[in-house]
């Protein structure tokens, strides 16, 4: 049985419905989101829906195919911005207005979830990766095992003192991320979990959000207006909104209600007024009993915060959710510090407090081997006999010669090695290991040699000198405990103004930066592997070089190994440069372009190839074939690092066979249509190689934008825009590429090396040129020409097949 494909807890048949969701075999439409089941990135397996529900985007369950466990994957759709319709999966927007908020939104909440990834702390969600599909981009967290905040409080009350024990973890994970210039703005009971180790744990950032929602009133809906510091979508959201969040949040948790607190505050600057209304000066004695009755009734139902919260918190509550933001606290340190001097809080930790265990006796020193090897310290002789005895036996029953000598000579070395072991034991040179003892660091014994030769009084000299030696092998060796030991231990003997003690320090620091940097370096080297980008671990391998150099010997042999000595190549005859495409699979096509794009077809290509770098120049063409196809022609430019234009697809053809000839070979020709997108993509699923974000594109393509719309009215020279992650340069924009294939029909299902026809009148071209729009140089756009088709924005570039 199957796990269900809607919440991937219990097992599943396809003839009944899920005891846990009530999922049914076929029911996979989910309105506006993902329908059950889909496939992101042949990963990420889409389930149902799940809270929090927000109109900033879609929160999914799912299952993570790779490790094979679940995940909470969090796609990209503000509500009144983005929207799906009939065309397919891909995330669109209606107008201009739309596509600048969306892309706004999105540069934000990129730049956010880029710095939550660097931050960990048990009370902020973990981002596990990211990707962009579908026109969109998508957040794959690790779930939150437990409750939302609601249920947790509606099976206990809190006391004070365990109120705010819980949110104080909360506080110190909000600080980190304020450092890290990371705000919540949007801290509220629907976003926050409690996990089963009793965290709260913040699953949502919401900052991005708040600017759209100034001007889309669909996403105001996710900010909760009780726990902001002001209604109005008009000023920008700072520490103290959080802090006023936080205050409000720990507030609710004790069933007290903000505006009860502000009153009290308000209240302060006023005369004293009376409980209830003052009776009339003539009203019968009865009629005063019942209005004082309705007062005390009044004053029962709005409970007074100062009823059974302490003074202290009351006032901590009272500053953090001040109206005015000159008298609130104005970081979230300040609130936590103030939060711990509650008296309810300190009696609390008493209480969790355990009693202290009996000290144990640290051992000073260790047990020696008197200079003999490692291996005689062990009891191994005895049974190494007994079982050279089991084998002697064994094969005089069985009759096998080899196993009684092999036996034989094992008996033979025990029996020696034990003698060895006695004759050492009785002269004392070592003792049987007993337990093994506490783990010290080598360098603690001498220490403590050290200070028991220092009388009290005496000089602490010889102290800090073996201290100081110690700490320069550590860093040596970069070993970064041991120096924050080193460090912590000179500190006891040293003033506090020591000098060594602020440059050991900074030693510490240094290390430990180079460790995080060394940290980064290596989760870059897996997505640099992962996407076989060869730049990039190029430049790794200088930053592992100075860091670690056994590590660095170690890429630099793995970086060998995938590379093969041909990462790139160099054809001397037209001084062509070729980059190596691995071979791999991707989806070809795209969901959300023309009629011809779809349907998104998986394609594997099982060999690898090289690929120009550059589309073929005007000097390349000219060394080879001797012509200027160009020459007077309309919108031509005669400049040899420009591309060849005005090159027919026999033309092109013709080129290859020509260089196969000059150079004997059969290797050069054009790139199917396959290889030429598989090429472009380089890993990416987007509209472009770079990702999501049109406003992006004249950094990697000449396009109407930068051309025609500036006054540029011929291709433009090769290389002068960023390339892919593959090292290949203008594959979007400047001139049209001819493909060896005629257009063919994409078939949806799995398929390996297609291609389409070679002989016909007309022939793809790929890539779109300077003069086209933004939507035409996508990477999935195909477009077709007749053979014979030559114009000033038609080149073509060589693809060529390992030896």
């Amino acid at each position: 049985m199957a796990r269900c494909a809607a919440c991937f807890e219990q097992p599943f048949t396809m003839d009944e419905p899920c005891a846990k969701c009530g999922f049914r075999h076929g029911e996979t439409e989910q309105g506006d989101a993902l329908p059950i089941g889909t496939l992101l990135r042949e990963r990420f397996a889409v389930g149902a829906v799940a809270e929090p529900s927000l109109p900033f985007g879609f929160h999914y369950r799912a299952w993570d195919k790779e490790f094979d466990n679940a995940v909470r994957l969090f796609e990209y759709c503000p509500k009144g911005i983005g929207f799906r319709d009939e065309r397919g999966l891909g995330v669109h927007v209606r107008d201009d207005r739309g596509e600048m908020l969306f892309d706004t939104g999105l540069k934000g909440f990129e730049s956010q979830i880029a710095l939550l990834q660097e931050l960990s702390h048990p009370c902020l969600v973990k981002i596990r990766t990211t990707f962009h599909e579908y026109g969109t981009f998508y957040v794959a967290k690790e779930p939150v095992l437990g409750v939302s905040l609601k249920a947790h409080l509606a099976m206990r009350r809190l006391t004070e003192g365990v109120a705010v024990h819980q949110v104080m973890p909360m506080l110190a994970a909000l600080s980190q991320a304020h450092k890290a210039e990371l705000l919540h703005g949007n801290i509220q009971p629907g976003v926050v979990r409690v996990s089963r180790s009793d965290h709260l744990v913040l699953d949502f950032f919401s900052t991005p959000f708040y600017q759209q929602a100034r001007f889309v009133g669909d996403l105001r809906a996710g900010f909760n207006a009780a726990f902001r510091a002001s209604g109005a979508f008009e000023d920008e959201i700072d520490a103290g909104d959080d802090v006023f969040s936080a205050g409000t949040l720990l507030a609710w948790m004790l069933n007290i209600q903000t505006a009860r607190l502000q009153d009290a505050v308000t209240a302060e600057a006023q005369a004293p007024q009376s409980a209830g209304p003052e009776p009339e000066p003539h009203a019968p004695q009865g009629a005063k009993a019942a209005q004082e009755a309705a007062a005390l009734e009044a004053a029962a139902a709005e409970e007074d915060p100062t009823a059974w919260l302490s003074a202290e918190l009351v006032a901590v509550l009272r500053e953090a959710v001040h109206r005015d933001p000159q008298q609130r606290f104005r970081t979230i340190d300040q609130l936590r510090a103030a939060l711990s001097s509650v008296p309810a809080y300190q009696e609390y930790l008493q209480l969790q407090e355990p009693e202290a265990p009996p000290p144990r006796r640290v051992p000073t020193e260790e047990v020696e081997a008197g200079g003999l090897p490692p291996w005689m310290v062990s009891d191994w002789p005895w049974p190494a006999f007994g079982l050279g005895a089991m084998a002697t036996i064994l094969g005089v029953w069985q009759n096998t010669p080899l196993l009684v000598g092999s036996g034989m000579g094992l008996m033979g070395v025990g029996g020696l090695g034990g003698v060895a072991v006695l004759l050492a034991r009785r002269a004392g040179r070592f003792t049987t290991p007993g337990a093994a003892p506490q783990r010290i660091a080598p360098w603690r014994n001498g220490y403590f040699k050290t200070v028991a030769a220092v009388k009290d009084g005496d000089d602490q000299g010889p102290i800090f000198g073996y201290l100081l030696e110690h700490f320069r092998k550590a860093e040596i060796l970069g070993d970064l405990t041991n120096m924050q030991k080193l460090r912590d231990t000179f500190a006891q003997h040293a003033e506090r103004d020591d000098r060594q003690l602020a440059a050991m320090d900074q030693a510490v620091k240094r290390q430990d930066q180079k460790r995080r940097q060394l940290t980064q370096a290596e989760e870059s080297w897996a997505r640099a592997v992962k996407v076989k980008d060869f730049d990039e671990m190029g430049r790794l391998l200088k930053a592992y070089q100075g860091a670690d150099k056994t590590l660095y010997e170690q890429r630099r042999k793995q970086f060998g190994r995938l590379t093969k000595g041909k990462k790139k190549y160099v054809c001397k005859k037209v001084k062509m440069a070729f980059i190596l495409i691995p071979a791999g699979s991707f989806l070809l096509g795209s969901n959300d372009g023309e009629a011809n794009e779809r349907p998104v077809t998986p394609v594997t290509l099982t060999r690898a190839f090289y690929m120009a770098k550059f589309p073929v120049t005007q000097g390349q063409w000219i060394s080879l074939m001797k012509t200027k196809p160009w020459a007077g022609k309309a919108g031509a430019i005669d400049n040899p690092n420009a591309p060849a234009t005005h090159v027919s697809h026999r033309q092109a053809v013709n080129y290859a066979l020509k260089l196969n000839a000059a150079l004997g070979v059969n290797q050069y020709r054009l790139p199917t249509e396959a290889e030429w997108e598989y090429a472009c993509r380089a890993g990416h699923s987007d509209a472009w190689y770079f990702g999501h974000g049109r406003e992006r594109l004249g950094q990697y393509a000449w396009f109407l934008d930068n051309t025609l719309e500036k006054g540029l009215t011929t291709a433009q020279q090769v290389g002068r825009k960023r390339n892919n992650v593959w090292g290949l340069y203008d594959m979007i924009g400047n001139v049209w590429e001819w493909c060896a294939d005629s257009p063919w029909r994409y078939p949806g299902s799995a398929a390996r090396d297609p291609h389409g026809d070679s002989e016909g009148f007309e022939y793809s071209v790929r890539g779109g040129s300077y003069q086209n729009t933004a939507w035409v140089c996508r990477v999935s756009v195909r477009g077709t020409n007749p053979a014979d088709y030559t114009g000033p924005d038609q080149g073509f570039r060589l693809a060529r097949n390992l030896e």
